[in-house]
């Protein structure tokens, strides 16, 4: 990818404006050719983090051509992306094709604009994204948690801020496998990741460049919690996700105990028998162990270091009918994701929105 910055002269900026200026001006774009974005993780991204966009480029007949993104840097001035991998060639066969492109924004408030040109650089499209197609713009010190699964429901649970629009931790889902990012920036901003294994669709449709995303994230210094319960082997199939554990899943059982999670969050209401993943950790730190119907030991609750990030680890669904009816679920998530809370609070070094 490259990111051409405008000179801050006034000859370089002045003859950068112009460059885009002429589609800008004229208000034209190819009849044949359109476009839908979709912005962020879920409609959410942060200010002065790489945000993804999914371009959705649309044709009534075969054309080629290449995307860019015009926005400003965190002084205002205009900012232009664009990379040769970020290229659509539409055949006769197909009327769209969706391409993931990324980019910075430095302010939350300034137009962003698409480019479509042909290869050698004829505009076919040039537009701002209208207000669905941005998203939402959060503060870049706004803590924010991605769910991956069935039903996490993570928005439901946290506590809304009295003085602003914005609660404890923002929340974005993602339900199904094509929303999933391939590009590891994509997540830039996100404090923590939690995969429920509780959707066998997302676990069998995700993609090898999907999961390596997340793998490459959290070895960089992302923090992710893995919930996975019945339908563990289905994610422990993929090898990106496999080797985030350092030990082997190696089955499920029904029925364990939740004695020991209820004494660890202090519990007033039962929790019914839980479906749990099997794991053999050959290192980490269990924090709580669970028995299965028939007595085995396993570890529940776990956490370990992966790259400079680290993992958590509950061995059932976040999302499965028996935690979705339990009145002190939210107070679990908040104890699994108590050292994103702890490091987004002592994060002094984001930029302000």
């Amino acid at each position: 990818m490259t990111r051409l910055l405008s000179p801050l002269s006034i000859i370089s900026l002045m003859m950068a404006t112009w460059i885009w200026r002429p589609s800008l001006e004229l208000g034209q774009e190819n009849a044949s050719v359109s476009c839908r974005v979709e912005s962020g993780l879920d409609g959410l991204w942060k200010v002065g983090f790489t945000t993804r966009h999914v371009v959705e480029v649309q044709s009534s007949k075969p054309i080629a051509g290449l995307i860019s993104i015009q926005t400003f840097d965190g002084d205002g001035v205009p900012v232009f992306y664009r990379d040769p991998s970020w290229s659509f060639d539409l055949q006769a066969s197909e009327s769209a094709r969706k391409i993931e492109v990324i980019a910075t924004h430095g302010r939350g408030n300034r137009p962003i604009r698409i480019r479509l040109a042909r290869p050698q650089g004829d505009v076919l499209l040039d537009r701002p994204l209208t207000e669905s197609e941005r998203g939402l713009a959060m503060p870049s010190n706004q803590p924010w948690i991605v769910g991956i699964g069935r039903d996490v429901q993570l928005r439901e649970i946290a506590m809304k801020s009295v003085g602003g629009a914005w609660g404890e931790y923002a929340a974005s889902h993602i339900h199904q496998p094509d929303v999933l990012p391939t590009h590891a920036d994509a997540y830039a901003g996100v404090d923590a990741l939690l995969l429920s294994s509780s959707s066998l669709e997302l676990n069998e449709g995700v993609a090898a460049p999907q999961c390596a995303a997340i793998n490459l994230w959290t070895q960089r210094g992302g923090q992710v919690v893995l919930a996975w319960g019945e339908h563990a082997m289905s994610l422990a199939k993929h090898p990106e996700f496999a080797s985030m554990i350092p030990g082997e899943v190696v089955g499920t059982a029904p029925a364990c105990d939740p004695g020991p999670v209820e004494s660890l969050m202090g519990a007033q209401q039962q929790l019914s028998p839980l479906t749990c993943a099997l794991v053999r950790l050959q290192r980490g730190r269990v924090e709580v162990g669970t028995l299965t119907r028939d007595r085995i030991r396993l570890p529940f609750i776990a956490n370990w270091a992966y790259g400079m990030g680290s993992v958590s680890w509950i061995a059932t669904e976040i999302d499965s009918p028996q935690m979705m009816a339990w009145e002190t679920r939210g107070p679990l998530i908040k104890y699994l994701l108590k050292d994103c809370w702890e490091s987004s609070e002592k994060d002094t070094n984001k930029q302000a929105f």
